[in-house]
């Protein structure tokens, strides 16, 4: 709306963020804690599986023990 000037914080554009702000607020916090628990949620099933170098060097590892 402030592309066109007539409109820029005139009543009309002030009435409509005042009334959309804190819904657009607590979208924006339920997003974060949606993208937050699924990154947690991914990471808890990751299983880190050694490949390549670091395989072969905790195979050499195991082995001088």
């Amino acid at each position: 709306m402030c592309i066109t000037e007539s409109l820029c914080l005139g009543k009309f554009h002030s009435h409509i963020r005042d009334v959309f702000a804190p819904q657009v607020v607590r979208y924006v916090d339920l997003m974060e804690s949606s993208v937050a628990q699924s990154v947690h949620t991914g990471f808890e099933k990751e299983t880190w599986q050694p490949q390549g170098y670091v395989k072969r060097l905790a195979q050499h590892e195991i082995k001088l023990k």
